[in-house]
Formats: C-alpha cells, sequence, structure tokens
C-alpha cells in the first residue's frame, strides 16, 4: 500500500505546474490533485491518513509544501505548524470524501454531503441545529476541503505579512 500511495504523490507531483514563486498557487494545486487522486482511487487514498510511504514522491511534496510556507514569510516555527496543520487538512479530509464517494453508488452525482443524513433534533432543545439544519446539510465536503485549504494558506499569508512589516 505504502508504494501505491507514493504513486499517487507522484502522479501529484507530475500534475504540479505552478512555479515556486507562487507558493499560494503551488499549495492549491497540490490540495486539488490530492483530492481528485484519492477520489479517483479511494482504496488507496483512505489509507493516507494512517500511513506514511517515506517514498521519494512523498517526500518531494514535504519539501514543497515547507519550501512555500517559507516562501510566505513565516519563521521555521510557524513553516513547521502550517504544513502540519496543511497536511494533517488534505489528507484526512481527502481519504474521508474518498471513503464518502466510495460508497455513494451513483456515479453521475459527484457531490459528498457534509451531513448526509436527517438532523432529528427537538428545536426546543437545540434550536440553533433546527433553525439551520438546511444550510448544514447543504454543505459539500468538497467544498469544505478547499475552504480549510484556502484557510491556512490565508493564515501563513497573514503570519506572514505581519513578520514582514515588524521587521
Amino acid at each position: 500500500m505504502q508504494s501505491l500511495l507514493d504513486r499517487l504523490f507522484l502522479e501529484t507531483l507530475s500534475e504540479l505546474t505552478t512555479p515556486p514563486a507562487d507558493w499560494k498557487g503551488r499549495l492549491l494545486q497540490i490540495a486539488a490533485s490530492t483530492l481528485d487522486l484519492f477520489t479517483r482511487y479511494p482504496a488507496i487514498g483512505v489509507e493516507a491518513i494512517v500511513i506514511s510511504t517515506n517514498g521519494p514522491s512523498e517526500l518531494e511534496i514535504v519539501e514543497i509544501m515547507l519550501d512555500a510556507f517559507s516562501r510566505a514569510g513565516l519563521s521555521d516555527h510557524e513553516v513547521v505548524r502550517h504544513y502540519a496543520l496543511y497536511s494533517e487538512h488534505l489528507l484526512s479530509s481527502a481519504a474521508g470524501i474518498a471513503r464518502a464517494r466510495a460508497s455513494n453508488t451513483d456515479d453521475s452525482d459527484d457531490s459528498v454531503p457534509w451531513i448526509d443524513s436527517p438532523l432529528l433534533v427537538d428545536p426546543e432543545r437545540h434550536p440553533r441545529i433546527a433553525s439551520l439544519s438546511p444550510q448544514l446539510r447543504a454543505l459539500d465536503s468538497r467544498d469544505l476541503f478547499r475552504l480549510g485549504a484556502e484557510s491556512i494558506i490565508e493564515s501563513a499569508e497573514r503570519l506572514g505579512a505581519e513578520a514582514k512589516s515588524t521587521q
């Protein structure tokens, strides 16, 4: 399984066309490719959160992501924190989406609902859940995946700008 997963990482690398100077674009391209490949090969993708390949492709992606967060202007401490959060988000969310997508028998529907069952709550006891239930049920896991990736990148950009302004 480790070699199969490293092969997916190699495919991500082969699709990476964004230049290093566009650190945000590179990170977003890695995210999009990860999600695409994990959902295309869910039997491999679902294992990504529990195994590390230590293979050349995985290590190259780690290097690229560390470099990207460095280019944001982060301290080494923040580079490590943002890389770890980004990596954890990509792997765990993409693996979860791959699992959900694999169990969906309707190939014509590419959506992956964040909540896939009715929210049966007592509106007296949980009024906010009851009132927001339609919005919660309308959320799509792919959109949340992208939002999470963008939020981590925005955090890095903000901290990098703050560090540059205090120098």
